[in-house]
């Protein structure tokens, strides 16, 4: 009898889009090559858990999940879909664990798995959107989403992030090949079309091109189609601003993240820029395109952040950007070391968490409708369980 079916378990909690479309791709993967996907562990072959790194809450519920499996175990296989380095090293003492498979090379799969259609085969227009966004409210019915991965990796060396650890290059797609497919997604009906995946500014410097001759092919594409970019450092943001106006007609949304608002922050954090600089150009890029979406991440509780920088990301942020989504730092291995005298303490981080869900509680109780167009904390689910409590 074949071994054929799979049990998924989704841990990202729909986090963001680009962490549901991965999902759901690697569900499409198994559907296309003719695996049957079951809805308990009881019933598979395979046990595949999709996590996300960043988040205290949704590490320990990993673990603790990952943990419950081992009675069900028995002559089965589990495999963890991690992004990043941290948790293969946390988890690798686990012995049911069959194999880790990172998010930059899901190419593993049709090595372990064998396949008829490889993972690269399978297009944004074989999964449902409605699975992707799980019904966020600011996603706008008017446009029907394609995402397209144009490279894998980042150029930066940002203090607090670990992607140069977990794929120390750029790997990036041809303009031939993502032209192609653009074209097939704009003939298929799709006007929106999201460029994942890293950082935009990084793609084409291993094949001799850039992120400009990137979208002066896209634009040479005559159909009505918009662009919505993750992610622009804001440094090249700056950098290439003439560009960024060239081309203000075809984008519709981009996320710039500015991390913070403190420039005493952002040196400690290896990020090099001028806030005032980054908040005119977001002024000037409104005069220009008053409609244009600018979205924005805040780190907060950095090593040696004030309460008053703390805050004044809140207020800068709302007043900026459209939408933003506040991360709670976390010390990792293999991200920069800080003294123990610049770490908070879990009072203070539980203090400046109880603030911006107070902030998310106004939102929710003023406009639900909009709540998310102005902050937003990254959590897990049992964090987003506490905002009406508060």
């Amino acid at each position: 009898m074949n071994k054929n079916k799979v049990f998924l378990k989704d841990m990202t909690y729909s986090l963001s889009s680009e962490l549901s479309y991965l999902f759901y791709k690697i569900k499409s993967y198994f559907l296309k090559n003719n695996y049957t996907i079951v809805d308990s562990v009881d019933y598979a072959d395979y046990i595949l858990v999709c996590t996300y790194w960043y988040l205290s809450e949704v590490e320990k519920l990993t673990y603790d999940y990952i943990l419950s499996l081992k009675e069900k175990i028995s002559d089965k296989k589990l495999y963890i879909f991690w992004d990043l380095w941290s948790w293969k090293n946390s988890l690798k003492n686990i012995p049911f664990i069959t194999d880790f498979v990172p998010t930059y090379d899901l190419t593993k799969l049709d090595r372990l798995f064998g396949w008829k259609y490889s993972i690269n085969d399978i297009l944004s227009s074989e999964i449902e959107q409605d699975s992707i966004f799980h019904g966020d409210k600011w996603v706008d019915p008017n446009h029907k989403y394609y995402f397209l991965e144009i490279s894998a990796g980042c150029i930066h060396s940002c203090n607090f992030c670990q992607i140069k650890k977990n794929i120390w290059y750029v790997k990036s797609r041809s303009i031939s090949q993502l032209v192609k497919e653009l074209e097939y997604a704009v003939k298929s009906g799709y006007n929106l079309i999201v460029l994942l995946w890293e950082d935009a500014w990084s793609y084409g410097l291993d094949i001799w091109t850039n992120f400009w001759e990137l979208l002066d092919a896209f634009c040479n594409v005559k159909w009505d189609y918009q662009i919505n970019i993750h992610y622009l450092h804001p440094a090249m943001a700056l950098k290439y601003k003439d560009y960024i106006i060239r081309y203000i007609d075809k984008i519709y949304k981009f996320n710039m993240p500015i991390q913070s608002f403190s420039e005493r922050i952002l040196k400690k954090m290896n990020r090099f820029y001028k806030v005032d600089n980054v908040i005119n150009f977001i002024k000037d890029l409104k005069k220009i395109k008053p409609e244009i979406i600018i979205d924005n991440h805040i780190i907060y509780a950095f090593p040696g952040e004030t309460f008053e920088e703390f805050l004044n990301n809140i207020k800068l942020s709302v007043k900026y950007y459209y939408r933003t989504v506040f991360i709670e730092y976390r010390y990792i291995e293999w991200t920069k070391k800080f003294s123990c005298d610049d770490l908070l303490n879990e009072d203070e981080i539980k203090k400046r968490k109880y603030v911006l869900l107070r902030m998310m509680k106004k939102y929710l109780e003023k406009n639900w409708d909009k709540w998310v167009n102005k902050i937003n904390v990254l959590a897990g689910e049992e964090t987003y369980k506490l905002v009406l409590e508060v």
